[in-house]
């Protein structure tokens, strides 16, 4: 790395390196001092294939983004890994085999060991050469590019600069039936998200996951939706960092889905059951059922099985993390059955749940500290107004008769009335 950070003509590399929390995995790319003495431990041996900035440049160009756009880019990971490959070629291999596993540091990918070679880079691909007398050339998935200066040798491993960025296959984001939605993520501390992540969920399929790199303190990731799609956030807190964290998921309008901001007072929460352009049609309440684990280890060999009407609906689960958010739609006069399902010897070692409505009145609190949470019966979130039980009825009875009867002897006095008239 600090031959990358010592030379004027890769400051983009560089950061780009930093923003994707690189930068310690790369950080014994030390120059060896004069008496042969470096790092004598670390990952590697790695071997980089640096673009100068002015290759960056004419990338962006041809991409038509701006040099910022490219650092906020969600891609900028695939980029970047495109130009690392980590392993080498020792005594134990053969001329053509290139190993990840290595003994000896000292064994990056020289440029006399490139030809009739074929090397997997950091993004899963594969990088062939092209070795002439003069020349040699860098075949990736999309594009082929010149070393231009070769065998920059650190302790455990080596640079390469190339004329120009190895390009990867990115693929436009697809707009939905629903548009983009965006995840914007944040940290108030120059370490990122600290090995916290977020996992974005769709109709039940991991589809990304997602943090902020050390050195950085946002990421910004699109995704495309269809109607009635279903997406859930899961946290995953992996460090004690989450009260610097915060996150906002956004429609293709702009408007706010769900919003956290991490601060001491509050855990690290997921959001799940998020429908995508969803009817609200007959829904008279969102409800959000909170599973809580005060040490972060979820609900293990648990869940919170929901019941609407006396029919099964939905499980809800955290396997690990501090603090899971669901939305339940409710729609009138349904009643709902909240049973607290463990396998584990000691339930009160699971944690606690509450439920609230939108507006965030509290329906069920069962969230105290050493005691195992209990199921919740017959709650009713929002009844409707026509919705007349029998017993009310019978309670208005005596009126209703009443007034029946006096409705009855007014009509017949009128009728009685419009007789007499009409003999005159």
């Amino acid at each position: 790395m600090q031959i990358i950070a010592d030379s004027p003509d890769h400051e983009i590399l560089e950061e780009a390196i930093s923003i994707l929390g690189l930068a310690d995995e790369l950080s014994s790319l030390a120059t060896l001092e004069q008496d042969g003495i470096g790092l004598e431990d670390g990952p590697g041996p790695w071997t980089v294939f640096a673009p100068t900035d002015e290759a960056f440049e004419l990338f962006t160009e041809e991409m038509g983004w701006t040099l910022n756009d490219l650092l906020e880019s969600q891609f900028l990971s695939n980029i970047i890994n495109q130009h690392i490959v980590n392993g080498c070629i020792d005594e134990y291999n053969f001329s053509y085999e290139i190993d990840e596993s290595c003994f000896d540091l000292n064994n990056p990918l020289l440029s006399t060991d490139l030809e009739f070679n074929i090397a997997t880079n950091l993004d899963g691909e594969s990088l062939q050469f092209i070795v002439n007398e003069n020349s040699i050339y860098v075949v990736g998935q999309q594009n082929t590019v010149e070393i231009i200066v070769s065998d920059l040798i650190a302790f455990n491993g080596i640079v390469h600069v190339i004329d120009a960025v190895i390009t990867p296959k990115i693929e436009e984001i697809q707009s939905g039936s629903c548009d983009l939605w965006t995840l914007e993520l944040t940290s108030s501390i120059e370490q990122g998200w600290d090995g916290d992540a977020l996992g974005l969920v769709i109709n039940n399929t991991l589809a990304e996951t997602i943090t902020v790199s050390e050195g950085s303190q946002e990421f910004v990731y699109q995704f495309g939706v269809d109607q009635n799609d279903i997406v859930d956030l899961l946290y995953f807190a992996n460090g004690p960092s989450g009260s610097y964290n915060s996150y906002k998921l956004t429609d293709g309008e702009g408007q706010v889905i769900v919003q956290w901001t991490g601060n001491f007072n509050n855990y690290p929460t997921g959001y799940s059951g998020i429908y995508a352009c969803e009817s609200v049609k007959g829904v008279c309440e969102k409800i959000t059922v909170e599973l809580n684990s005060e040490f972060g280890w979820g609900w293990p060999y648990s869940s919170l099985d929901v019941f609407r009407n006396g029919n099964y609906d939905q499980s809800i689960e955290m396997p690990i993390g501090y603090s899971q958010i669901t939305q339940i739609n409710a729609y009138e006069n349904d009643m709902f059955d909240f049973i607290v399902n463990t396998q584990l010897m000691f339930p009160e070692e699971l944690g606690g749940y509450k439920i609230r409505t939108e507006s965030g009145t509290t329906l069920v609190d069962e969230d105290n500290v050493n005691e195992a949470p209990e199921s919740s019966y017959n709650i009713v979130v929002c009844e409707s107004e026509d919705n007349i039980s029998l017993s009310d009825i019978k309670s208005q009875e005596p009126s209703l008769v009443k007034m029946i009867d006096i409705l009855g002897r007014e009509q017949k006095n009128i009728k009685r009335h419009y007789f007499i008239l009409h003999i005159r």
